[in-house]
């Protein structure tokens, strides 16, 4: 998910956003979803917008709207899509920094036939400074003739001037047209990496034992998050964060099985999706807020997986496999806000039971008095049930003593 402020958009491996068709990317405005033209023709993995522009990576190529030829990364200008030419093959992730436009991914980048990742910078009219990772596993200053990268996992952060690349690299080295592929001398840039704009391979301590799927900057600290027990040295399960010296632990990092899989920021916190169901000690089930001193849960948590995060002013938006926030029905993206009341009551899942009986499932508010009312003429309801435990599901036993009988939910006193 990526947002300008306003709008939230959300890409993935779907065609239909709400009731609306949406061809692997769509838009929130607050109300409704909106397709973001006719789409694109394949999942999308990476979002990064500025102002009106909306930047989209991922597996597709062909047309989009019947007229642009696309390859793995397209540019939304709130009208048309817009070619990008072809950053260096399948993107994996996108950010902005200033005038430069960077992506990272694996795949043909133009200057070797090896499917090894790449992290190039456009900028508005050409792709600029192509660096070459030799993947984890291959000896460094090695790069076989059948170099492949298999995961194909990236992330960018951006803080300040500074950008920070990880992904599933041991080594890098810079490719001269003139002189030909040049390997440089820095070495432990063990899954992560820094580049200030001008330079390459400023490493962080000896990185991270295994690769980052998220990064995100808080102030001067940058948040790592993915499959790795250990940063420099120091036991960090799934979460780790680099004040610009030292790697830490993120207040316990996660606690059993699970995994970070999602990072955002609101102001001087830190928000984290995934798998997990316990981090730092603290019970919460896929999604958290580290303070910076504390973890802390949303509730009971969402259902499933959270795979995307995002913040809008005041509202954090979180996208998965979700099929409940809370005790709200959410299905795949969900919304949160600390300010607001959302405790709305909803009827979902109606159906006929065999004995003609109907049956509705209350999605209530736990520890509120939640109702449920009928009608058959929309002036008078009569309660049917009033419920405090949040979720229930409700037959009732004389709707076939009528022609029609309509039901609402609604918090009491």
């Amino acid at each position: 998910m990526a947002n300008d402020g306003t709008n939230l958009y959300a890409a993935g491996n779907f065609n239909y956003a709400g009731t609306t068709n949406a061809n692997f990317i769509a838009r929130f405005d607050g109300q409704n979803w909106q397709p973001v033209g006719a789409g694109l023709n394949n999942q999308v993995v990476a979002l990064a917008v500025s102002n009106n522009n909306v930047y989209a990576g991922g597996y597709f190529t062909g047309t989009a709207d019947g007229q642009t030829a696309l390859s793995y990364i397209g540019w939304w200008d709130g009208t048309n899509w817009n070619s990008l030419g072809n950053a260096g093959g399948v993107v994996y992730a996108l950010a902005i920094s200033s005038n430069w436009l960077y992506a990272a991914g694996t795949g043909y980048n133009g200057a070797s036939s090896y499917g090894e990742p790449y992290f190039n910078r456009w900028d508005g009219t050409n792709w600029q400074n192509a660096i070459h990772f030799i993947p984890a596993g291959n000896t460094f200053f090695d790069l076989p003739t059948n170099d492949h990268d298999s995961t194909g996992y990236c992330a960018i952060a951006i803080q300040s001037t500074n950008v920070y690349l990880g992904g599933n690299i041991r080594g890098f080295y810079q490719f001269d047209p003139v002189l030909g592929p040049g390997f440089s001398p820095i070495t432990n840039c063990l899954n992560i990496m820094r580049f200030d704009g001008n330079d390459y391979g400023w490493i962080l301590g000896t990185g991270l034992n295994n690769f980052p799927v998220a990064l995100a900057a808080v102030g001067t600290s940058l948040f790592a998050a993915g499959t790795f027990t250990s940063a420099n040295g120091v036991a960090a399960n799934q979460i780790a964060k680099w004040d610009g010296t030292n790697w830490s632990s993120v207040g316990g990092s996660v606690v059993g099985s699970g995994t970070v899989l999602s990072l955002t920021t609101m102001g001087n916190n830190l928000y984290a999706g995934g798998t997990f169901t316990n981090i730092g000690g603290v019970g919460a089930n896929r999604i958290a807020k580290w303070d910076g001193t504390n973890w802390s849960a949303f509730g009971s948590g969402v259902s499933s997986s959270v795979y995307g995060l995002t913040v809008i002013g005041p509202d954090l938006y979180a996208a998965g496999y979700m099929r409940q926030a809370g005790d709200k029905a959410s299905f795949d993206v969900a919304r949160w806000n600390e300010q607001m009341n959302f405790n709305v009551p909803q009827l979902v899942s109606p159906a006929w039971l065999t004995n003609q009986q109907f049956h509705v499932r209350l999605m209530g508010v736990g520890g509120l008095t939640n109702i449920i009312q009928a009608t058959t003429n929309f002036t008078s309801w009569t309660s049917v049930l009033t419920n405090s435990t949040g979720v229930y599901d409700f037959t009732d036993p004389n709707s076939a003593a009528y022609p029609r009988r309509l039901y609402r939910a609604l918090l009491g006193p």
